[in-house]
């Protein structure tokens, strides 16, 4: 655990952990909550994620970066997610330096950006690749 300038709290695989209540409010006010989500898929994802870091504000959750990965080559980011009021803090940032210092420095960190995130991503030291697949869900 460790606290920020801004009194911001962040834990690597916290418990207890945030409800489904909690990340769906923080989903939804960062824009990044998508009609074909249910609470039953935001139910199961926590329990298939190898790293999940929050950042708490007080009792509230603020901050979230969910990764799955096989600690050894790559870990993919994802869902990553602040509240718009707690954003150009450096805290979505901080999220993802706790996944990487726990994922260990052979792995490499992946993520899907949303296109207005593009900067952040950038900003955060990610590079941009263009040889990346993706199928497609259907739901």
């Amino acid at each position: 655990m460790a606290k920020s300038d801004h009194g911001i709290r962040f834990e690597v695989d916290s418990k207890p952990s945030p409800s489904t209540q909690q990340v769906f409010e923080l989903f939804q006010s960062a824009g990044i909550l998508s009609p074909k989500w249910s609470i039953d898929r935001l139910n199961r994802a926590p329990e298939a994620s190898s790293i999940i870091v929050c950042a708490w504000h007080d009792m509230g959750l603020v901050g979230l970066a969910r990764v799955i990965t096989d600690f050894a080559w790559i870990g993919y980011l994802s869902q990553l997610a602040v509240r718009p009021r707690f954003q150009r803090r450096g805290i979505g940032k901080r999220l993802i330096e706790l996944v990487v210092q726990r994922m260990g420095d052979e792995v490499s960190l992946v993520a899907h950006s949303a296109h207005d995130a593009l900067g952040f991503y950038q900003a955060a030291e990610f590079e941009l690749r263009t040889n990346v697949f993706r199928i497609e869900r259907k739901k």
